[in-house]
């Protein structure tokens, strides 16, 4: 049996809702306060009335590349739908 390396990449799409004065505020909030860690869902520091967000469960997966120990690279994306 042979052993391959696939390079894969996983997109969340989504929108954060976030009160602010001002765009850079909120901007700068949502990149301060936010993130996803893989097994530990989407998280905030921010208080609930402060944001909200609406992100689908499930990622777009793109296989970006393709390589096993006999051949070369076998580059060239291609996405596999969403599945949310």
């Amino acid at each position: 049996m042979k052993s391959y390396k696939i390079a894969t990449r996983f997109v969340f799409d989504g929108y954060f809702t976030v009160n602010a004065e001002t765009v850079s505020e909120a901007r700068q909030k949502v990149c301060d306060s936010c993130g996803l860690v893989l097994g530990g869902g989407i998280h905030t520091t921010l208080q609930d009335e402060e944001i909200n967000w609406e992100f689908p469960v499930h990622p777009i997966m793109t296989i970006r590349s393709i390589k096993n120990n006999a051949s070369q690279n076998n580059k060239g994306e291609k996405k596999h739908g969403n599945f949310s």
